[in-house]
């Protein structure tokens, strides 16, 4: 009887000691490991990224717009878009906003010229210089020529 009673702790000792050790060893084994960058590049595809501080709150997103443009905003500290960068169609445009969410600054390049525009606290532009195509080739007249003193 005294060895049916010394078995029974023994084995009773031993699952204890491997329910412990599987639970243990189990549990380690499911937790996620630290990220490593691998040998070859990935690919990584959504249809929106946020980059977020250590609290959580949004400092910059790379989405889509309704209509499948890409747009990349950045946010000041009270959470407004102070930074937005753009690509309708094929022209690409940066706006700059102040503390009010106007835009102050705008950049874009459309129907083959280039825009800057500039905006004041009423929302006028102050000043714009625009760049458009020519419509036909520079004239004899307007084409930079060597000047004979240096041929």
């Amino acid at each position: 009887m005294r060895r049916s009673i010394l078995a029974t702790l023994i084995q009773t000792l031993i699952t204890a000691v491997a329910l412990f050790a599987g639970a243990f060893f189990g549990v380690r084994s499911l937790a996620p490991g630290p990220a490593y960058a691998q040998d070859e590049p990935e690919v990584v595809r959504a249809t929106k990224f946020e980059l977020v501080d250590a609290v959580g709150k949004t400092k910059a997103s790379l989405h889509l717009s309704r209509v499948g443009e890409p747009l990349l905003f950045m946010y000041g500290t009270d959470g407004r878009v102070r930074l937005s960068l753009s690509v309708v169609g094929d022209e690409p445009g940066l706006d700059l906003r102040d503390s009010e969410g106007y835009d102050r600054f705008s950049l874009s390049a459309q129907n083959g010229g280039s825009t800057l525009t500039m905006l004041d606290a009423r929302n006028h532009a102050r000043p714009t210089w625009a760049s458009r195509r020519p419509t036909a080739p520079p004239s004899p007249s307007t084409t930079r020529r060597k000047s004979p003193a240096s041929t």
